[in-house]
Parts: C-alpha cells; structure tokens; sequence
C-alpha cells in the first residue's frame, strides 16, 4: 500500500503535464505561438499607424518594421522536429489575417486579436 499511492503520485502528475494543452488547449496554443507571432503583430501595427493601412505581404514590412529573414521568421522545423509556420493575408485596407499553425496548436488572429485558438497532442 505504501508504495502504491507515490506510484499513483508520480504517473498522475506525468500524465497531468503531459497533458496541459488537453486541460487549457486554448491557453496553450496561445502561448506556443506567442514568441513567434508576437513581433510581426507588433510590426504589422506599426506599419498600420504610419500607412494607414496594412501591407499587402509581409515582405513590405522589411527592414523598417521587422527585421531578419523572413522565411525564417514565418517556417520552421523545430529541434524536436515539429514543423510551424506563419501565413499572414491582408483582408482589405484595414484588416488582415494571422495564423500560426504548429504540429500540435493553431492560434488564428485578426487586427492582431486572437479569434480561435486549439491544441490537439494526438494529430
């Protein structure tokens, strides 16, 4: 009996970590792409406040709003190997579409604001 509730203990909090984005997928998926996203919506509001509307492509943010490569920033292979990538798609003038799409999260933003975010581990 002793060593069966350190056991219950132990696969409990393993399966409880492994699991966060099944318990907050939302939460999750948004902190995932926030390190990623996160600048190029700080650009893109930048570049709305001295334009008065938003770029027709990312590319139009280089270098002035956003630095870097592009490609870099917007599609990776992760060191785990878990691929992501970020589209962007201007709607009209005044407002476009983010959206982060990762192995296991997909955050979809826009005007910069979250609209749908999901995780799913098992994909």
């Amino acid at each position: 009996m002793k060593l069966t509730v350190p056991v219950a203990l132990i696969v409990g909090s393993i399966l409880l970590s492994g699991c966060c984005s099944i318990v907050a997928p939302k939460t999750t998926a948004r902190v995932v792409a926030a390190p990623h996203t996160r600048p190029i919506i700080r650009a893109l509001a930048k570049y709305h406040k001295d334009e008065q509307e938003y770029p027709d492509s990312l590319q139009f943010l280089l270098p002035d709003y956003l630095s870097g490569d592009l490609e870099k920033r917007t599609r990776r292979v992760s060191e785990h190997g878990q691929r992501w990538a970020i589209d962007y798609k201007r709607i009209d003038p005044q407002t476009y579409e983010l959206s982060f799409n990762h192995a296991f999260h997909d955050v979809y933003y826009r005007n910069g604001e979250v609209t749908r975010a999901s995780s799913n581990p098992f994909r």
